[in-house]
């Protein structure tokens, strides 16, 4: 990935969605990890600038569409397409 590209990962709070947050931003991509709560979209932002990398962490319900589509807004408005 390139730095002008921005990753979505679903789970980013611990695991594998954890590993490939990381992964994806030490090759230079913005990363927008989600969790189910507030705390887990802090602990996100947390280990990403702990790692000196770009992006957050964000709360995402993605069984509800008006949560998506807030997540998908929110992404668009601040890091861009």
């Amino acid at each position: 990935m390139s730095r002008n590209e921005i990753a979505l990962i679903t789970g980013a709070s611990r695991g594998i969605g954890r590993a490939i947050a990381l992964a994806l931003a030490r090759s230079g991509a913005t990363v927008i990890g989600t969790a189910t709560s507030e705390s887990g979209a802090q602990a996100i932002t947390q280990y990403l600038q702990a790692a000196r990398a770009s992006g957050r962490g964000v709360v995402l319900d993605v069984a509800l569409q008006e949560s998506v589509d807030s997540v998908v807004d929110d992404i668009e408005k601040r890091e861009g397409a």
